[in-house]
């Protein structure tokens, strides 16, 4: 039998359940209903009506080539499709999105990023349901205008596009200005370096009623061509002006132009909105390496991926030594840049699938994934030798320092994640307090509070 399911339901396929909760309580926050799978055939087994989108963890797939991705987008085609993959293999995005795919999404993905990215698709996908002449290149217009990354693109593309469907020579964004035509601004234009005179000379301002957001198309007072004024959503300050258009502008015209307009102001704010989202995402701010709000879900990730007998990870803690003369000495704006080239000494010394965090101040965590005591102490004295042997030169100054590092494995030092954190940074603070520059290791029973010290 055939099981429905509400118009606003989202599929999430992913394998592990860190994400469950902040993922559901985000994207229940917008409106949508959750269906959950934990693999790809549990996802297209039976029969059942489409979501309203789907998110794909690439990782759940075998192999995520363009055929197989191609055949997920054919099962849903009236969905919405969203790609999370670990690797940021540009390859693999360009696969996605030949394939339908509405946005390619790099893991640790947060929820806020995850909930803006659906907002996204679902004003896309409703402009898109408005066309009612797919051939008129609106739909394509669309996807390109949603794609753009920054301000001046999306400007860029929407006049090019509008310029498309209404036959016009030349188009601006402009802000306008009640007090008349010497003060409108022009933000952008197509041509390019149109001249400011030439745009605003054109402009029917005795015909704009300022009180009003409706299209105003009109014909020039100099020549057989006709205008067109479409405010924006920030109407009167904004509006896109058209010129030189030479036959008749109808009404599908008109309708066409005014719905790029919008998705051109929806993608405005959503890129103002995203630069807000990502200030709550995982990433460190300075570093560009992950924060420690994602490490606990990391590190619920890694226990999850532990429950076969004989896998572990291990946690190294790492804190500069003397950092804080490091500030005194050379200014905090020396400090800032000495802690990113820290940052990615680290990430350089360990694999690409171990990830780093700063976990604050001139703190670090790095999750060894697989690695055990042994092993994890080799990588852990390469990260210090590194650091020790080096010179950095930040801003025309010389500095050199150790750090101190603490390391505990799961599940020979801890079974549960915030011990196993906890007794990494005990074991941090044994060398600190001891010598420095030196790793030191957690017993067995430092849940006890014994720490060993690794000798150098």
């Amino acid at each position: 039998m055939k099981k429905s399911f509400p118009d606003s339901t989202v599929f999430i396929l992913q394998e592990t359940d860190e994400m469950r909760h902040p993922y559901e309580s985000a994207l229940r926050a917008i409106g949508a209903e959750i269906v959950w799978f934990h693999s790809l055939s549990s996802l297209l087994e039976g029969q059942r009506t489409e979501p309203m989108a789907l998110i794909v963890d690439l990782e759940c797939l075998r192999q995520p080539t363009e055929p197989e991705i191609e055949n997920l987008r054919a099962q849903f085609p009236n969905s919405e499709l969203l790609a999370l993959s670990a690797s940021d293999s540009a390859q693999l995005a360009l696969q996605c999105i030949r394939s339908g795919f509405g946005d390619f999404l790099l893991k640790p993905t947060s929820p806020e990023e995850l909930a803006y990215s659906i907002r996204k698709a679902l004003q896309r996908r409703e402009f898109i349901q408005k066309i009612k002449d797919p051939r008129a290149g609106v739909v394509r217009a669309i996807t390109q205008i949603t794609g753009c990354a920054t301000p001046t693109l999306v400007r860029l593309y929407s006049l090019e596009a509008i310029l498309k469907v209404t036959g016009g020579k030349g188009a601006a964004w402009i802000s306008l200005d009640k007090k008349g035509p010497e003060y409108t601004k022009v933000l952008c234009s197509v041509p390019k370096r149109t001249p400011t005179s030439k745009i605003t000379f054109d402009l029917p301002f005795e015909k704009i009623n300022f009180e009003a957001s409706q299209p105003i198309a009109m014909k020039s007072s100099k020549s057989a061509t006709r205008k067109l004024l479409l405010p924006c959503r920030d109407f009167p300050e904004g509006a896109i002006f058209v010129w030189g258009i030479k036959e008749k502008i109808t009404r599908k015209a008109i309708s066409a132009a005014t719905i790029l307009t919008d998705q051109a102001e929806i993608s405005l704010l959503n890129i103002r909105k995203f630069d807000e989202v990502k200030q709550q995402t995982f990433i460190d701010d300075l570093t560009g390496l992950y924060n420690s709000r994602y490490l606990k879900y990391a590190l619920a990730n890694s226990i999850q991926r532990c429950k076969a007998p004989g896998q572990a990870f291990s946690v190294l803690f790492i804190d500069v030594d003397h950092f804080k003369s490091i500030n005194d000495k050379h200014s905090h704006l020396v400090g800032s840049e000495f802690l990113v080239t820290i940052g990615k000494t680290i990430k350089n010394a360990v694999r690409s699938i171990d990830p780093v965090f700063r976990y604050g101040g001139d703190e670090f965590v790095v999750i060894l994934h697989g690695a055990k005591t042994d092993g994890a102490r080799e990588i852990a004295e390469r990260i210090r030798k590194n650091i020790e042997r080096r010179l950095f030169v930040i801003k025309e100054q010389r500095i050199q320092t150790t750090v101190s590092i603490g390391l505990a494995t799961f599940p020979d030092h801890a079974s549960d994640m915030e011990t196993v954190l906890r007794l990494a940074d005990e074991a941090m603070y044994s060398a600190k307090r001891q010598t420095r520059n030196a790793v030191h290791i957690a017993f067995e029973g430092s849940a006890l509070g014994k720490i060993a010290k690794q000798a150098l």
